[in-house]
């Protein structure tokens, strides 16, 4: 009886320790097309907002934006000459942008240069740390989608 207590003890530690390292409990994001804008001409920048609410002891380090091949015209990568990553359909994906490490920003945008008409589902993903441990080690990282068109005038 003692040896199987002292297993559960041990087990319910390592579940605690264990949730100390995941995400922070409280992190909310959305990001949002800014204005009501949907409909954008090839070469606009698509502006968006960063709605995020962190805990205190988190800051956001950096955003940047990446698609699903699904959410997006078939010719998208082949037309910016983008490579598509990963076998599962469902979740290939093609990065068309770096990072932007901007500490706390509030709103970001997306440069449609060269991009085919068609609608988009663009995802949009956060990177947060804690304020008193910057290193990787405490990197969390949260998505978002906005919604918007390429047309022709």
């Amino acid at each position: 009886m003692k040896k199987c207590m002292g297993i559960l003890l041990g087990a319910i530690l390592i579940l605690t320790l264990s949730a100390a390292d995941k995400a922070p409990a409280k992190v909310q994001f959305k990001a949002a097309l800014k204005g009501k804008k949907q409909i954008f001409s090839p070469g606009e920048k698509v502006p968006f907002l960063i709605n995020c609410v962190l805990p205190a002891e988190y800051k956001l380090s950096a955003w940047s934006a990446f698609a699903y091949e699904k959410n997006v015209p078939k010719t998208f990568a082949p037309t910016l000459k983008l490579k598509v990553n990963g076998k599962d359909p469902r979740w290939r994906m093609i990065r068309f942008m770096k990072w932007q490490w901007a500490a706390n920003a509030k709103e970001g945008s997306i440069d449609t240069a060269n991009w085919p008409e068609g609608d988009y589902r663009i995802t949009v993903n956060i990177l947060v740390r804690r304020k008193d441990k910057s290193e990787d080690k405490t990197d969390k990282y949260y998505e978002s989608s906005i919604d918007f068109t390429i047309e022709k005038p």
